[in-house]
């Protein structure tokens, strides 16, 4: 895959991440409206189905790319990234997993964020409350991820075997490892700012971020 640059493959599947999600979010917001009086719960949930559509269709496009990647590099392997079947089905549902967490919490730690605002504008609250839900959010997606990547290599059932027989203490050991915490150091913030260009992105179209806060006036 060297001959495929990885920014560029990050930035096409981050994209279509985001493309998803905001897509499908809003369809689906306007046949379930979502209020400044909803509960965190539902907004939680809501987060977590549009999240696991869009993670799917994260981990479909990885493979895709990876496949065509694998062709270019060697276009007479026989080997297929996308066998045998259980793999894939892996792969899917590790992004499937790490990214309904990732959207999930950070919709739910912006909503409560959001109902602690004032009614009018403050940019900075508004910078705050999406960058330490995203950085949150990047934790937690973390934890999940590190689980679930077994699923990609091993198959979802060897994987949950695998996580079985290690039991919950060496699971908890494990995030207690210098090498999580200078992970978790170096990918939160990336995170975070990530949330940051999402969100006033689409403050720069449409105000939909404004919103959010403007509701609790109306």
């Amino acid at each position: 895959t060297n001959a495929i640059p990885t920014f560029l493959r990050s930035a096409v599947l981050g994209t279509v991440l985001f493309g998803v999600y905001e897509e499908l979010g809003t369809e689906v917001k306007s046949i379930f409206p979502l209020t400044h009086t909803t509960p965190h719960s539902v907004v939680w949930l809501h987060a977590a189905a549009v999240g696991s559509a869009a993670g799917a269709s994260h981990g479909s496009l990885s493979l895709l790319w990876d496949y065509i990647a694998s062709r270019v590099v060697s276009p007479t392997s026989v080997f297929s990234p996308i066998q045998p079947s259980r793999f894939v089905v892996g792969t899917l549902a590790h992004h499937t997993a790490s990214h309904a967490t990732l959207f999930s919490v950070y919709e739910l730690c912006k909503s409560i964020g959001c109902r602690t605002l004032s009614t009018e504008r403050n940019t900075v609250k508004e910078a705050v409350v999406i960058g330490v839900s995203g950085g949150i959010a990047g934790i937690t997606q973390e934890i999940v991820s590190s689980q679930t990547t077994l699923f990609e290599s091993q198959g979802i059932r060897s994987a949950i075997e695998s996580i079985r027989c290690e039991g919950s203490a060496m699971l908890l050991r494990q995030y207690f490892s210098p090498s999580v915490w200078r992970t978790l150091a170096t990918t939160t913030p990336g995170v975070a700012l990530g949330f940051l260009a999402f969100e006033f992105g689409k403050e720069v179209i449409d105000g939909s971020f404004s919103k959010d806060i403007a509701k609790k006036s109306g």
